[in-house]
């Protein structure tokens, strides 16, 4: 089960936050191979967040899952942060992504590990 956090100072109304995690849902579920129903996201609206010195627009996102394929990193981060950039009009060089490949059993669903 993927999880991604999307944490930015940009504001977006509510149907914007669901357009950006249902797209974002997708672009994780598609370049990690697992299906959406799968797949966790998170709109998280900082009131304010500072980078390079400055408050300007700016974004943070957090992917955990089991399993993120090497060849498939740079395309899903690609993805994600074209796609922050659009929405929250946000310029990519103030979007960082972390992505955590997290071993099964330290990932719990339905209250057990996975692993």
């Amino acid at each position: 089960m993927p999880y991604l956090s999307i944490q930015t100072n940009s504001a977006l109304r509510d149907e914007q936050q669901t357009e950006l995690l249902d797209a974002a849902s997708k672009i994780v579920a598609s370049q990690l191979g697992k299906p959406e129903n799968s797949v966790m996201a998170s709109f998280v609206l900082a009131t304010r967040m500072r980078f390079a010195g400055e408050e300007s627009s700016t974004a943070f996102l957090e992917l955990s899952s089991i399993g993120i394929p090497d060849a498939k990193r740079n395309p899903l981060v690609s993805g994600l942060t074209d796609l922050v950039a659009e929405t929250c009009g946000i310029k990519p060089d103030r979007i960082f992504v972390v992505l955590a490949d997290i071993q099964p059993s330290f990932w719990s669903w339905n209250g057990a590990t996975i692993g």
